[in-house]
């Protein structure tokens, strides 16, 4: 038996046991490590992979279809392709929001196309969107408001004061400038293949800068904010809420 000096070993108190026991493994569960921890985070926040997929249907049929029964036919079995994916998520009971999002995405490649008559001209729109999010990004920089905290804010409902903390902001700020270098780096890809008229490359880098690349940025971003926070020794969420006085624990989960 070991003896703790100054403990009280009378038959009133009494002795726990150095030893975890079962009960305290099944009552102090391991922490999760960090993958576990993004690839739940990536689940609540993708709302599913068959959403991704779906956007990225539409494209490939069009450059499928288009040698064979030319550019009208082929945009129409885009949006072929898109209501079918509607259609299979709806009769699932899956969200729809990506699905329609493709589907009014083909709408407009498929306009572009044919009002242009080129193939490139399908991929156009997507083009357009990114350069547009791009200066999105870098205006929300300049005037203090990023957008990744926007979307934070949008998907986990945390109070909007807590983004604007001085503790917090930076790492939303530092995490905006990784995506504008991804948005940025990726349109300006993609316009150089629309101009040599490389159909191969644009799908190519739609197959590849979509479901892949999104779930790149957004590990990316999660860890690289996450580690930012921690620099930082800002609050966490409950801590603000609760007006917790420093030193804080800081966000443990979540970014």
């Amino acid at each position: 038996m070991i003896v703790i000096p100054g403990a009280n070993l009378s038959r009133s108190a009494p002795v726990r046991s150095l030893v975890p026991t079962t009960m305290d493994v099944i009552e102090r569960p391991p922490r999760p490590g960090f993958l576990a921890e993004i690839v739940d985070e990536l689940r609540s926040t993708l709302f599913g992979r068959a959403g991704a997929v779906g956007g990225v249907l539409p494209p490939i049929a069009f450059l499928a279809l288009r040698p064979f029964v030319g550019i009208p036919w082929a945009a129409a079995g885009s949006l072929l392709v898109a209501a079918i994916t509607i259609a299979v998520r709806l009769s699932r009971g899956n969200t729809i929001r990506f699905a329609v999002a493709g589907a009014a995405g083909a709408l407009i490649a498929a306009g572009f196309a044919l009002r242009q008559d080129s193939a490139e001209a399908y991929f156009l729109p997507g083009i357009i969107q990114g350069a547009g999010t791009t200066l999105a990004l870098l205006v929300s920089i300049v005037i203090r408001r990023p957008l990744v905290a926007f979307t934070s804010w949008i998907s986990r409902g945390w109070p909007a004061e807590w983004y604007r903390h001085p503790q917090v902001q930076p790492a939303y700020l530092l995490t905006t400038w990784l995506w504008v270098g991804f948005f940025a780096l990726r349109t300006v890809w993609q316009w150089q293949l629309y101009v040599t008229g490389d159909e191969g490359g644009l799908l190519l880098t739609r197959l590849v800068g979509g479901w892949p690349a999104t779930v790149a940025l957004l590990v990316a971003t999660y860890a690289l904010g996450r580690w930012q926070l921690g620099r930082l020794g800002g609050p966490s969420v409950d801590e603000y809420v609760a007006d917790t006085p420093p030193p804080w624990i800081g966000q443990q989960k979540g970014f």
